[in-house]
């Protein structure tokens, strides 16, 4: 039987009026067991927590910025060779709205970057084959509307 980790994520573009490059995407440099990787901000979505509240905050607890979610861009099962468990992720897209530069990063997080995507996309440091699938996905045009992640009582 398949017992996923549930986990969020979140492709975020980068806004010429916010002074980003609109090729640039906002990425995260984290320690991972001694090394440091490259990721979309992402994490676990945490007891009585929805989906949209856990990429709300991990977003803001990852990068500083704070987020509002658009459209999920798709859900993703992988099995991590490492461990051997099965992890799902949901990814959303949205727009980075302001950055908290009071508050502090997430532990394991060295830094946010606004990457450009071709260096994401030649980064031999991705943490995994999420990173990649999330953002051709959000490139071509992959989108659903975010009432299509249902929380049931």
């Amino acid at each position: 039987m398949i017992r996923p980790e549930i986990t969020v994520a979140a492709v975020i573009q980068g806004v010429s009026a916010l002074g980003q490059d609109p090729d640039s995407y906002l990425m995260v440099e984290e320690d991972v067991r001694g090394a440091l990787v490259l990721n979309q901000p992402a994490g676990h979505v945490e007891h009585d927590e929805t989906p949209l509240q856990a990429v709300i905050r991990e977003v803001h607890e990852e990068t500083r910025w704070h987020f509002r979610p658009t459209a999920l861009i798709g859900s993703y099962l992988w099995r991590s060779p490492r461990t051997d468990d099965y992890i799902l992720r949901l990814c959303f897209c949205g727009e980075a709205v302001s950055e908290d530069t009071a508050s502090t990063l997430d532990e394991g997080i060295v830094a946010a970057h606004w990457l450009h995507e071709d260096l994401v996309r030649s980064s031999e440091r991705l943490r995994s084959p999420f990173v990649i699938a999330c953002l051709q996905d959000y490139q071509s045009g992959k989108r659903a509307a975010l009432e299509t992640v249902t929380l049931l009582p």
